[in-house]
């Protein structure tokens, strides 16, 4: 009978140990990809400057797909060549990140006033 009871709680702290494991691993793996896809909206983020600093006119808009996901720019706000607004997203499978760039000045080097991570369905409403 006590053979049987310690068979039951062995058992019992096996499976709880293995569910903890697998639970661990998709945190991890949701993590990984959450940072992927900031990495991605980052990289929409600077293709927009570059854009800005080779076509001060250049609106946003437009798309990079990657192997694991895909970076979207939504819109630049402002003219010219000082105080613009640039607005990304980065996607990888069901992860979604965004971010709001705002360039104080781009000539004769690129001034970054602020490079923040936005809540999904905050901000960037030009």
């Amino acid at each position: 009978m006590s053979v049987l009871f310690i068979g039951a709680i062995a058992l019992s702290s096996l499976l709880t140990l293995m569910i903890l494991g697998w639970a661990a691993e998709q945190g991890g793996l949701t993590y990984s990809q959450s940072q992927q896809a900031l990495n991605y909206a980052r990289s929409c983020a600077e293709y927009a400057l570059q854009s800005l600093r080779a076509d001060s006119t250049y609106a946003g808009s437009g798309a990079l797909s990657f192997t694991g996901g895909a970076c979207k720019i939504f819109g630049i706000d402002g003219a010219g060549s000082e105080n613009r607004t640039i607005c990304t997203e980065g996607d990888v499978a069901s992860v979604v990140k965004l971010m709001r760039i705002s360039a104080a000045k781009l000539f004769p080097s690129t001034y970054i006033a602020s490079f923040r991570e936005l809540y999904t369905g905050s901000g960037c409403t030009f």
